[in-house]
Formats: structure tokens, C-alpha cells, sequence
């Protein structure tokens, strides 16, 4: 099921949005071809800046080169009409990564990641 999201962004809007790698593999090729399509969906310029460099989000030999491995702290930067939807929805896709890629099972880390967000005691 392919979820829609509307444009609410004004035009020329940036987003800055820090994130980090959180499952175990890092951002493997096959992970990369679906944080590419994520990105596709919208209109804004989208950037991954590491170390002083920068990477397209939407290109997925640019994001292997970056070598977001595990604990990876990162910028993502969305410069477009739809800026603020576009960060906030790679940095959601990583988050969800997280969950569903744990080999200890989607629940034993879905209680770690609410306690690194503060979520829980």
C-alpha cells in the first residue's frame, strides 16, 4: 500500500534535520534503493551532508560512498517546496529501519528506540 502525502511546504522552504544510522547493517545497497525511492516522491533538492561532504539522496551510489554504517550521525538537508515533509520522512524511514531490521526482533528494539528517544525510562 503506497501512502500519498500532500505538498503543505512553501516554495523555496529548507529543512535541516539531524539523523542517525540505527540497525545493525547500515544502510546496505538494498536499504539504499528504497531511501531513494522515498526520496523520489517529493520535489525538494535533498542532500545528505557527513564529514563536510555532501551526497544526493537520490542517487543510491552517492549514499553507499557516504557508508552509512551503524551509529552514523548525519544532516539531512531539503531544500524545496516541500522541505519540512521530505527531511522529516527519511529521517522516519531510518527510524523505522531500526525496528524491522533487528535480529532480536521487532519488539526488543522497538522498547530500545523509545528509550533512546526519551520515550522511556
Amino acid at each position: 500500500m503506497e501512502l500519498l502525502l500532500k505538498n503543505h511546504a512553501e516554495p523555496g522552504e529548507r529543512s535541516v534535520v539531524e539523523s542517525r544510522i540505527r540497525n545493525q547493517h547500515g544502510l546496505h545497497p538494498r536499504l539504499a534503493c528504497e531511501f531513494v525511492r522515498c526520496a523520489n516522491r517529493f520535489q525538494s533538492k535533498l542532500t545528505i551532508k557527513l564529514a563536510g561532504r555532501k551526497f544526493s539522496a537520490r542517487n543510491v551510489s552517492d549514499l553507499l560512498q557516504a557508508n552509512l554504517a551503524e551509529g552514523t550521525s548525519f544532516t539531512i538537508v531539503a531544500e524545496g517546496p516541500d522541505a519540512k515533509l521530505a527531511a522529516a520522512a527519511l529521517d522516519t524511514f531510518l527510524r523505522h529501519l531500526a525496528i524491522l531490521e533487528d535480529p532480536a526482533g521487532p519488539e526488543h528494539r522497538l522498547r530500545s528506540f523509545r528509550r533512546d528517544d526519551g520515550l522511556l525510562d
